[in-house]
């Protein structure tokens, strides 16, 4: 507009002024600067640009991640809940008093899940509910032989599997013949609480009468 304006004064007898030939010199020199300027930042500018979206692709799967990672701890504390429970029912059952052996054992019994493993301290193993009803109504076994038979469990040295299905306890059996022994069991359970793998360790050890 403002050289159309210079050509109309010209074609109409008149001339640029001294200002207006001025501007038009500082014009015309500063543009091939602003240019190169502009051709200068544009590689930086595309450049931020990938920068950017990287950013935002990797933030995304971290807060996916972490929303995994929170889901899969607010699991794992359900699934210790439910075994501390299960393992709670077990010390109850073994420890029942005023029941018949038949009771008792069906109670010890109901603890377990259906397709159970036992494996006894010298490596036996008995599967299912009848290889509970054998281990626990055997003759040598003391939970149907004393009918004040209370195991100890050593709670200060219990712990836990990450995922909170299994228990690793120490446990102080009491004795026919008084004292105590104390075993190592780990016992891994279901979603229900019931004990789907019990392996039972022991060493001789006779603790005195308390």
């Amino acid at each position: 507009f403002w050289l159309k304006h210079q050509r109309a004064r010209v074609l109409m007898g008149g001339s640029p002024t001294w200002k207006s030939r001025c501007s038009l010199v500082v014009r015309a020199a500063l543009l091939p600067l602003l240019l190169l300027l502009a051709l200068a930042l544009a590689p930086a500018c595309f450049k931020s640009i990938p920068t950017a979206l990287a950013s935002c692709t990797m933030a995304a799967p971290d807060a996916k991640r972490a929303r995994t990672d929170e889901g899969a701890q607010c699991s794992n504390e359900a699934a210790k809940a439910t075994s501390k429970a299960g393992l709670q029912a077990y010390f109850d059952a073994v420890s029942a008093a005023g029941l018949s052996n038949e009771d008792k054992l069906a109670k010890i019994v109901s603890t377990f899940a259906e397709e159970t493993e036992l494996i006894k301290p010298d490596g036996e193993v008995m599967k299912g509910s009848d290889g509970v009803k054998a281990f626990y109504g055997s003759a040598a076994s003391p939970v149907m032989k004393m009918p004040n038979f209370k195991p100890k469990p050593l709670l200060e040295t219990m712990s836990y599997s990450e995922d909170g299905r299994t228990i690793a306890v120490e446990i102080d059996l009491p004795l026919a013949a008084g004292g105590y022994t104390r075993v190592g069991d780990f016992f891994s359970f279901d979603s229900e609480g019931r004990i789907t793998r019990l392996r039972i360790y022991q060493w001789p050890m006779n603790l005195p009468k308390n």
